[in-house]
């Protein structure tokens, strides 16, 4: 063997290492990068199921494209419709005397003027008329004929065409309300109507530490019935966002906000960061890519489906 054989074999058997020793560290990292997939893979299958389309149609799956929108950010008061009470009378007799007879029944509806009850007088023995002092309805009757008057009222006069929705207001709302916010009154079942906070009361109940929050409300058509209650929805602000989705359309999964996203027949999960959140739309930050197609009904159903699709698969 030669002088440069001898130092060529060790630089040799060096090199040979080193490429061994390569190829092991990029097939870990390849099958490290396998192991991720997989992995990816597995995840996906489990927030995937496929639905047939004339299935969804049948189960009441609607979509969507996400997309900007407006998030109302309000707060929701409750309370109940009372007169107002410049518009509620209490009627009574001028005079002592003798009640000869009683011109309208309870529940009538009279106009300004119009007789009530006529009065004999005890002094002097006059005969007088009591007469409403407001058109409006006979709310309460306290008077018959042959009795004697007393200081209690004949006869309750109320004009509902105006009243008022008293909304209870906690701490935790109050810094976010004022008079001139819009405020969407409604009860039952019954189409929401358009009205404005006018007056906000200083003070508070002791019990129950609320405020009073006044909205005037139109009422000739005498939908709105004293004692009822009402609930109301206050808008305090606006604000227009990238993209925002119907606060139905979430569901929760994996214990994160998520909506799934439609592909053809395949419907995927897709995990949510939201920002503001209205009653009605909540605004997505990530998660969600403006012009992708989701489900905005039934998602309940999407979601049952892809539970039990992930199961199957666990098994």
């Amino acid at each position: 063997m030669t002088t440069i054989e001898r130092l060529s074999l060790p630089l040799l058997l060096a090199a040979v290492l080193g490429l061994v020793t390569g190829c092991e560290q990029r097939g870990d990292a390849h099958d490290e990068a396998h192991v991720a997939a997989d992995e990816h893979d597995q995840e996906s299958h489990e927030g995937r199921t496929t639905i047939d389309a004339r299935f969804a149609r049948a189960a009441g799956i609607v979509t969507a494209t996400a997309g900007p929108d407006v998030v109302e950010e309000a707060v929701l008061l409750y309370g109940t419709i009372v007169p107002e009470p410049t518009r509620v009378r209490h009627v009574g007799a001028r005079f002592p005397g003798e009640i000869e007879g009683v011109a309208v029944a309870l529940g009538e509806r009279v106009a300004a003027g119009q007789a009530l009850a006529t009065i004999e007088a005890n002094d002097s023995l006059q005969r007088y008329t009591v007469r409403a002092p407001i058109a409006g309805v006979v709310t309460a009757v306290g008077a018959a004929a042959g009795e004697q008057t007393g200081s209690e009222p004949l006869f309750v006069v109320a004009d509902y065409s105006t009243v008022w929705a008293e909304l209870a207001v906690f701490p935790r709302d109050l810094p976010a309300l004022e008079p001139g916010l819009e405020a969407l009154v409604s009860q039952g079942a019954a189409e929401p109507v358009r009205g404005v906070i006018d007056y906000i009361a200083p003070h508070g109940e002791r019990g129950s530490q609320a405020t009073t929050a006044r909205v005037v409300l139109d009422n000739s058509t005498g939908v709105w019935m004293p004692g009822r209650f009402v609930e109301a929805r206050v808008v305090t602000r606006s604000t227009r966002v990238d993209v925002a989705v119907p606060v139905s359309a979430l569901q929760t999964f994996r214990g994160s906000d998520v909506v799934f996203a439609r592909y053809g027949d395949v419907y995927e999960v897709r995990m949510l960061e939201l920002g503001r959140r209205g009653l009605e739309r909540v605004e997505v930050l990530d998660g969600l890519a403006p012009g992708t197609e989701y489900v905005v009904e039934g998602s309940y159903v999407v979601k049952a489906d892809v539970e039990k699709a992930g199961a199957s698969h666990d098994h």
